[in-house]
């Protein structure tokens, strides 16, 4: 996997409001690119409160059945605080984080 793919992505792309989103997500290999599983629940719940929510159920689909979703999990969830302290310039003590992934 290369591309994790966020929320605000994802939405971009299905509207196609940046045609160069598109075109990144298009050009890469399946195997390449990723939803995390809150990521699909951001998307179900925002088709759910839109004013079309089974066509982009349906759009929704698609998507899922194109780009594989994983499990965001305890683990994940301690490399993302990670790898955001260390973008921060934090060590992980600094960060007050100190479980080992």
């Amino acid at each position: 996997m290369k591309y994790l793919l966020d929320t605000n992505v994802c939405v971009d792309y299905l509207n196609g409001r940046f045609p160069q989103v598109a075109r990144r997500i298009q050009r890469s290999a399946p195997e390449d690119l990723c939803l995390s599983s809150t990521v699909i629940a951001e998307l179900r719940y925002g088709a759910d409160k839109s004013g079309k929510p089974s066509r982009n159920h349906e759009l929704l689909d698609v998507l899922t059945s194109e780009i594989p979703g994983r499990d965001f999990d305890s683990a994940a969830a301690s490399i993302y605080v990670l790898t955001i302290a260390r973008k921060r310039g934090f060590t992980e003590e600094k960060a007050g984080f100190t479980t080992s992934v």
